[in-house]
């Protein structure tokens, strides 16, 4: 399903793969019909989860706040140059 997905959704989109996990421990709603049996535990899925999401989060708030102080310097460089 990941590779057909992948067409369709946006270049930058950050793929990760739980090795021995399932749809329901993403979920954590119980098994679903047809899926296979999880390796690993639905808190040890869970907080692969929260470790890939806090990265990925702390990466994008990284990016933001050089944005910003790139933007200030901008700002900075126009308002001394207009002076």
């Amino acid at each position: 399903y990941i590779e057909e997905s992948k067409k369709i959704l946006p270049h930058a989109t950050v793929f990760h793969q739980i090795e021995g996990g399932n749809h329901a421990g993403f979920g954590m709603y119980g098994k679903q019909k047809g899926e296979l049996e999880a390796n690993i535990s639905p808190r040890d899925q869970q907080d692969e989860i929260i470790r890939t999401m806090n990265a990925w989060l702390m990466k994008i708030d990284f990016i933001i706040m050089k944005a910003v102080e790139q933007t200030q310097q901008l700002f900075l460089y126009v308002k001394i140059k207009e002076s």
